[in-house]
């Protein structure tokens, strides 16, 4: 993002791509024109003014601000009430909006329960309920861009004006150099991964890449793109990758053999056919919120007006944000998991429409696994997606090229059959994933088979219900 984009505006880039329908089926507007399947995407809500930074109020409604270098106010979108605007279902600004605050356009939520945004003046501390400001800056003067908690240390991490990384710790008394490896290039959005070990930045000049610090600054590498990253998020369940949101209305997603980040990630258009892309946080539904400079309704109506984009799910939200599944308090609310308000909606603490019989993995043939599943009821189910592993609690790949579309309805059930052939002999789980219209999906599994040649294979079969 360009430092004057919140002052003077940025027309809005639109790329004509070829419209690609997801697999998964949504009833929502469709920002992208294309993304990739397994994902939902919905207009979250829409403002006549740039949109920078993106953040939690403690009832889950998201904030967004201006983008400025300091002084930006921030506006608030009202989870809980939703309007029709161009047939499309969104969240309205609360009343009140913009409300006065000093932020920049880097804003993160922190475990404290505050929030932290990274301006030219230093670190500024918020109140995550109001916006105001709490503590005057604090640190070296930053890009107003990335900021990001440390996992393992609760330092707030930034963006320097230099392109520097630096921190402060929270309680505004340390502040120093995080690395150096970045100073002179220009920084957008930076993110930790779950583990703390790695920060990732969006990195926009000398050369658009993702670069990869450890957590000792080191280089681990730059992976260059032909594309410029703006936002950048993980997603932390199978697949796990990690996704940029560019300034050419596109997405990129970076696949990393064996999960390992210092080896050469795959890139994929993870979507495209958007708005001029800018920054993103995850939320405790799981689902990534990012800013365009532009907004796509149900209607095809298209307009200049700013839009957050709600992408779903099984992206991993930052230190500060509700962790729906990790027996933690992780925003400082003392509510733990599904009994925090702000878990509506994910996937840990939904329960699926789909009422499953039976799932079962049988020898078939010379080294195929016959997987049957039987469903009794399935209410708003779009289909399924089946994973293969070679441990039971370790990594699962889902193996079916197509969505497999759901055949029952909510008064009745249906019967089902994929033949799959792993590429060698041995032991493999499977796990079968149901998605709802909403996005929200649901694993049932694992089924253990052990496939070896002539048509011979030893599995465990069980009975299994989800309501």
């Amino acid at each position: 993002m360009w430092r004057s984009k919140g002052i003077l505006g940025i027309i809005a880039l639109f790329s004509l791509s070829i419209v690609a329908i997801c697999n998964a089926p949504s009833a929502k507007a469709t920002p992208f024109t294309f993304l990739q399947p397994g994902f939902t995407q919905e207009v979250y809500g829409v403002a006549s003014h740039f949109m920078g930074g993106v953040a939690f109020a403690p009832d889950g409604d998201v904030w967004v601000n201006f983008c400025s270098f300091d002084g930006s106010p921030l506006t608030r979108f009202d989870r809980q009430t939703t309007v029709v605007v161009s047939g499309t279902t969104i969240h309205p600004e609360s009343p009140g909006s913009p409300f006065p605050s000093n932020a920049g356009c880097g804003m993160t939520n922190h475990p404290d329960g505050t929030l932290y945004t990274n301006t030219s003046s230093g670190v500024i501390n918020l109140d995550a309920n109001t916006g105001a400001q709490l503590r005057p800056p604090f640190g070296s003067g930053g890009n107003a861009l990335g900021i990001a908690p440390d996992p393992q240390t609760g330092n707030l991490v930034y963006v320097g004006s230099d392109g520097t990384i630096l921190f402060v710790d929270v309680t505004f008394t340390t502040s120093g150099v995080f690395s150096t490896v970045t100073t002179g290039n220009f920084v957008d959005g930076i993110f930790f991964d779950p583990t703390g070990n790695f920060l990732f930045l969006a990195n926009r000049s000398p050369q658009t890449r993702l670069t990869i610090l450890d957590r000792s600054g080191n280089l681990v590498q730059h992976a260059n793109m032909t594309t410029e990253p703006d936002g950048i998020a993980f997603h932390a369940t199978t697949p796990k990758f990690v996704v940029t949101n560019n300034t050419d209305g596109s997405m990129t997603r970076f696949d990393f053999p064996g999960d390992d980040f210092t080896q050469v990630p795959v890139q994929s258009i993870f979507a495209s056919g958007g708005f001029r892309g800018d920054l993103s946080q995850v939320g405790a539904d799981g689902c990534l919120y990012l800013t365009q400079n532009g907004t796509r309704f149900d209607d095809d109506t298209l307009s200049s007006s700013n839009s957050i984009v709600r992408i779903c799910g099984g992206f991993v939200p930052p230190p500060g944000v509700e962790n729906c599944d990790n027996g933690i308090d992780d925003d400082g609310d003392g509510l733990v998991d599904c009994d925090d308000p702000d878990c509506t909606g994910n996937v840990a603490c939904e329960v699926t429409a789909v009422t499953l019989v039976s799932f079962t993995a049988e020898p078939f043939n010379s080294g195929s696994v016959l997987l049957t599943w039987e469903t009794a009821t399935e209410v708003n189910n779009t289909g399924f997606n089946i994973y293969r592993g070679r441990t039971e609690g370790g990594e699962y790949t889902k193996i079916n090229v197509m969505f497999i579309p759901a055949k029952g309805n909510a008064t009745s059930g249906a019967t089902y059959n994929y033949v799959d052939t792993p590429s060698s002999n041995g032991t493999y789980y499977y796990k079968l994933e149901d998605i709802d219209y909403s996005g929200v999906s649901a694993m049932h599994g694992p089924e253990k088979v052990r496939v070896k040649s002539g048509n011979s294979a030893s599995h465990r079969s069980k009975k299994q219900k989800h309501k």
